[in-house]
């Protein structure tokens, strides 16, 4: 590390690799600070405790925390989260010297960082991905003793940042230091193209967790059977080998595995349509900030939603695409509904990028994200 600048160090429980709101954070972050990263490594794949981690041309060195563990198994995963936050604990005060500033993302981490920012006197901030509690509200003890700690740790954290304004509904019972609203959008920066997708089909690109709450399997069952259409799918999850067996059986069903952000900017940039699909009887999704919606905005892509997901909203004000009205209407019709909609907008040239893009530059741009990220932590560093 280098001498006279604040050193922080990013806490994530996944490898970071494919995280994008990490990285983009990582990438600004080191232009004034010494960053690090501490990671969890779930595949095991290799035993290295440090690596060199791509974050948009910045190479950011991420320290592993390895544990097996399977990715989106929910409590299934509950004995490697512990262990990975005792790894986390012995590893913050083990290197309690070495750093100035914690940045936990959401409540799996944020224990142990801030019991070592309390003892060690270190400044702390809480980037809540997702409302933690929100996942738990089927079990009313579980959720509210959540809740309680949830907030205690906004409460005494010197900074709390959430990803969308709809958000601080879900943490109106805490009194956060300090608040910034930081949006999921993607770097303004120009994309290489490296698919070359042929025109000769429509091209609908998700790429994200690959969970049933997503309705991949009734995507897929959808457009397999759709001939001018084509489903591009990338990332990793418990439907990972279900996607690859439907790629290999449809010829319109194309599946990338896990991939690189400047690769997912790339899909989305030759794609047509969009997705941003969740389901909205899960409580958290009601306020979910997917990253697909920011990244079409800057691509100028029309996007598939459901009615009462986050930013169904934006998508009805600005008519930048269709909104199923789920669990109303079966979803696999209205899906196709949507789909073959947009495709026939497209056909008659009724799309409007440009009127897209220009949502993504006055309201959600990255380089405003970057000054509000900045300025909170000029805050949080400059108070002593």
């Amino acid at each position: 590390m280098k001498e006279g600048k604040q050193r922080v160090i990013i806490i994530r429980s996944n490898d970071c690799r494919s995280d994008s709101r990490v990285i983009k954070e990582a990438n600004c972050l080191n232009d004034s600070y010494d960053v690090e990263l501490l990671v969890w490594n779930r595949e095991k794949s290799q035993r290295r405790n440090q690596q060199q981690i791509d974050c948009l041309g910045k190479m950011i060195m991420a320290n592993q925390i390895h544990i097996k563990a399977e990715f989106g198994a929910g409590i299934k995963n509950i004995i490697p989260l512990v262990l990975f936050q005792i790894r986390e604990l012995i590893f913050l005060i083990s290197n309690r010297k070495k750093y100035d500033l914690y940045h936990a993302c959401d409540f799996d981490t944020v224990l142990p960082a801030m019991i070592c920012a309390k003892l060690f006197r270190k400044k702390i901030i809480y980037d809540i991905f997702d409302y933690y509690a929100d996942d738990h509200s089927d079990s009313p003890l579980l959720y509210k003793s959540i809740k309680t700690v949830d907030n205690l740790c906004i409460s005494l954290a010197d900074a709390t940042i959430i990803c969308t304004d709809e958000r601080k509904k879900q943490i109106k019972d805490a009194n956060p230091t300090r608040l910034a609203i930081i949006h999921n959008s993607p770097p303004d920066e120009s994309v290489n193209k490296k698919f070359f997708l042929s025109n000769k089909r429509i091209k609908v690109v998700y790429v994200g967790c690959l969970l049933d709450e997503r309705f991949l399997k009734e995507q897929i069952e959808v457009i397999s059977q759709l001939e001018n259409v084509e489903l591009h799918i990338g990332g990793i999850g418990p439907l990972d080998k279900y996607v690859k067996e439907c790629s290999a059986k449809f010829d319109n069903i194309i599946y990338y595995g896990k991939m690189k952000y400047e690769d997912v900017l790339s899909l989305e940039s030759e794609a047509d349509i969009l997705t941003a699909i969740y389901n909205p009887q899960i409580l958290n999704n009601q306020y979910a900030a997917p990253n697909k919606f920011y990244e079409a905005l800057m691509a100028g892509k029309p996007l598939v939603v459901i009615k009462n997901t986050g930013m169904d909203d934006y998508v009805s004000q600005y008519d930048m695409g269709k909104i199923i009205d789920y669990p109303n209407k079966d979803f696999s019709s209205e899906f196709k509904r949507a789909i073959m909609d947009i495709s026939e907008r497209i056909r008659l040239k009724q799309i409007d990028s440009d009127k897209i893009r220009k949502i993504y530059d006055e309201k959600f741009s990255w380089n405003i994200m970057k000054e509000r990220l900045n300025k909170i932590y000029l805050e949080v560093i400059s108070d002593e």
